[in-house]
């Protein structure tokens, strides 16, 4: 007798069906969110370095481990259990609806090989207990119901429950929406933060992961932010008032708070944190080896030129540096080919001294607001996901809490009344159906004496 050799093909198939390849992949997938609770993910890079060293930063930011779920290997992985997944269902389908559709054969043998067998036998003339099983067995057995009728004897079949041999089809499809989903968010999604003052306007973000600007096709302007709290000082609650500009006109506004985010156009604003800002800063300027000192007004937003000392830029405004006042860090460029970082102290006048420049900046005043920092995300595929989520409860239920249920009846005319034989069989829960095979005994033999 030969053995047929299995094709390239069906080798390749047989790989991604097998579920030892499945427990791999799960054992992948737990091993790398384990490693992902262990490292934080999207940090800054600069404080990965602290902590690691330089080499062993290198080696974790090559292998994509600041960013693994985003990582390309981690993607592969997920497109192998998806294959995997599809595999597994495919090779065990056809079984599955051979048992669903196999044909029902009534006999005398089957209520000799199930497990489930009750016998009960009543002085009651089989014509009236005929009549009651095939309505009893029509009612709660429904599907595929099947009789066979001779003279002093009647066999029936009916099942329910067929539907539970799909539960793990659909948790697999649930699966693979639930993959689709959170690719499309990493492929097309971002995630960025924006910064406003009260009565900014700004329709440009700067993505989390790679700090690289990025259009929303609309601006967003900062109406008012307020801040409530409690007689501790910590804040009790903190709120944004937005108005969605596009197209020249304001076409939305909208109150963000914390828990509370607002979404126009599929892109989502989160109420991420808050902070006090220098405004209307100026800076004394007087030369080092004395002189009248001038006053310089800052441009928040662009490098001021200060004659003597070079281009200064506002980098940061310190409501409380180091517990020593109102500080600002300036980057001042020079006749330097980098730009020099300063700091200012309005408390410490004289604390510019020690760079021993031509001459020496002070800060002189400013007005502090607030800024509303705002988390910015966009996820196209989040609508896959909870589809998938939802469909994955539905198919958990399915799986666990309905079974296969399929009943056999015989009743056979005796000389001196009929005796009624109860077979079943189930696919799981054993106990549960013992317990409703034992109700429909009970309940037939009730409805019978009663109809007598």
């Amino acid at each position: 007798m030969s053995i047929k050799k299995k094709s390239i093909g069906e080798h390749v198939f047989d790989f991604f069906a097998s579920v030892r390849l499945s427990l791999i992949l799960l054992a992948g997938v737990a091993a790398v969110s384990i490693l992902g609770t262990l490292i934080p993910q999207g940090e800054d890079p600069e404080l990965y370095a602290r902590y690691l060293g330089p080499r062993l930063f290198d080696i974790f930011e090559s292998l994509g481990f600041f960013d693994m779920y985003h990582a390309p290997w981690f993607l592969f992985i997920l497109l192998l259990l998806a294959l995997n997944l599809i595999g597994c269902s495919l090779k065990r389908f056809p079984k599955t609806m051979g048992i669903l559709k196999a044909p029902v054969r009534l006999d005398e043998g089957v209520f000799k090989k199930d497990e489930f067998h009750y016998q009960i036998k009543l002085d009651t003339s089989f014509e009236r207990v005929k009549t009651l099983l095939t309505d009893v067995v029509a009612r709660r057995y429904p599907n595929r119901p099947a009789q066979d009728e001779s003279p002093g004897k009647l066999m029936l079949y009916g099942e329910k429950g067929g539907l539970s041999r799909f539960g793990p089809y659909i948790i697999h499809t649930s699966v693979l929406l639930i993959f689709i989903g959170a690719f499309i968010g990493t492929r097309w999604g971002f995630e960025g933060r924006l910064t406003l003052s009260e009565g900014e306007r700004s329709g440009l973000i700067h993505l989390k992961q790679t700090d690289l600007p990025k259009e929303l096709g609309f601006s967003v302007k900062c109406d008012k932010f307020s801040v409530s709290f409690y007689e501790n000082g910590m804040p009790k609650e903190y709120r944004t008032d937005l108005s969605v500009i596009e197209g020249g006109r304001v076409v939305e506004k909208a109150a963000i708070r914390v828990n509370d985010p607002f979404t126009y156009k599929g892109i989502t604003f989160y109420q991420s944190n808050y902070g006090t800002m220098g405004d209307n800063i100026t800076l004394g300027v007087r030369p080092a080896a004395g002189g009248e000192e001038k006053i310089v007004k800052l441009d928040p937003h662009l490098e001021t030129p200060i004659p003597g000392v070079g281009l200064v830029k506002l980098v940061y405004f310190y409501p409380n540096l180091m517990k020593m006042g109102p500080a600002v860090k300036l980057a001042v460029a020079g006749d330097a080919e980098e730009p020099e970082s300063v700091v200012l102290f309005q408390k410490a006048p004289d604390f510019d001294k020690r760079r021993q420049a031509k001459y020496i900046l002070t800060l002189k005043d400013f007005t502090e607001r607030y800024y509303t920092g705002l988390q910015v995300n966009s996820d196209p595929g989040v609508w896959l996901v909870w589809l998938g989520c939802g469909i994955m409860v539905a198919g958990f239920l399915i799986t666990f809490y309905v079974s296969h249920r399929r009943i056999y009846v015989l009743a056979q005319s005796l000389p001196d009344g009929t005796v009624i034989t109860f077979s079943g069989r189930v696919n799981r829960n054993k106990l549960a159906f013992k317990k409703e095979l034992d109700k429909l005994c009970r309940t037939v033999q009730a409805d019978l004496q009663k109809a007598e």
